[in-house]
């Protein structure tokens, strides 16, 4: 009889260790499928957002997969111009949640593009060494010769922290401070209000995590890209290059030859013009960049670089990055 008993104890205790161990497989098979759906779920953030403009702040989405359930909604990131997406998947009383770093690429805010050219380094010059720029604000529609028309359009020439002669740095020529170089409304906008760093961390950084590195292709009208150069690159010829180029601190971009260039141009290094390089958009340099305005050593280049402010290419960017869906990017996820 006390054999029996003691056998009966044996089972209970092999039957409850059983549950135990089955209970803890099923829980460990579970969270396998949460942190698994979390990440689904945050390819459904990114696909909403790239797809929904109208998807409001904090609006949580459900959906169910596999035999769970996954939420998601997305909310802003103090002084960042990235989101967050936060992401729950439940599979019976089992719960993981994720957060998700998001770049939305945002368009190109038209309102913050000062003109032609916007000189916002306190330490930025322009240093003319072969024939000056033409630097027009008065607005161009892509390709053109003259400007729109439109002129409730029609921007600075050139915006800058400084005055135009600590701005412009003319060698080897007269000096043309205040000459027909520059055409615009008004023509030299001086702002000591300007504010270098501001406008690098809260606007040109902003394109950083959508851009891809230099590989010498700088996009075209129909297919715009967000391109970041950091050493030393030279483009030319009768090439033509479209969307948002960032030149890098410590990088440096030659525009040779008759190339053109349609949007937006930001400098925190050095651009260097040779020859007649057109650009339809706007240029802005950040503190301590610089411009070279060049003669071409060999002389195969001669000829003035237009810079000519183009709403109509800074638009078709918009337009374009926006219809590819390639504004909106995983930047990190964490837990």
């Amino acid at each position: 009889m006390g054999l029996l008993v003691a056998l009966g104890y044996t089972f209970m205790g092999m039957t409850s260790q059983r549950k135990a161990m089955t209970k803890q497989s099923v829980n460990t098979a579970e969270q396998a499928m949460t942190q698994n759906m979390t990440r689904t779920g945050i390819e459904f953030g990114i696909n909403e957002l790239s797809e929904n403009p109208s998807w409001e702040k904090n609006s949580k989405i459900t959906k169910t997969i596999d035999g769970g359930t996954i939420e998601y909604f997305w909310s802003d990131i103090p002084s960042s111009n990235n989101i967050k997406l936060t992401v729950t998947a439940t599979v019976n009383n089992t719960s993981n949640k994720i957060f998700a770093t998001v770049s939305t690429g945002e368009a190109i805010d038209l309102s913050q593009i000062p003109g032609a050219m916007g000189v916002y380094g306190d330490g930025t010059q322009v240093q003319i060494n072969g024939n000056p720029p033409q630097i027009d604000g008065r607005n161009y529609d892509m390709d053109a010769s003259a400007p729109n028309g439109d002129q409730d359009s029609y921007k600075s020439g050139v915006t800058g922290i400084n005055s135009e002669g600590e701005t412009f740095n003319f060698s080897g020529n007269s000096n043309e401070v205040g000459g027909d170089y520059i055409e615009g409304s008004p023509r030299y906008n001086e702002d000591p209000e300007l504010d270098g760093q501001v406008w690098n961390d809260e606007i040109a950084n902003k394109y950083v995590p959508s851009a891809e590195p230099y590989n010498g292709d700088l996009g075209s009208r129909s297919s715009p890209k967000i391109i970041t150069v950091s050493g030393n690159e030279s483009y030319g010829s009768s090439a033509e290059g479209a969307g948002i180029l960032i030149v890098e601190a410590g990088g440096s971009l030659q525009l040779t030859g008759d190339m053109s260039y349609y949007g937006l141009i930001i400098i925190k290094g050095n651009l260097k013009l040779s020859g007649s390089p057109q650009i339809y958009g706007s240029v802005i340099f950040a503190d301590n960049s610089s411009i070279d305005v060049e003669e071409d050593p060999e002389g195969v280049y001669s000829g003035n670089p237009d810079i000519r402010y183009s709403s109509d290419a800074l638009n078709n960017v918009n337009e374009k990055l926006q219809t590819s869906g390639s504004e909106t990017k995983l930047v990190s996820m964490y837990n």
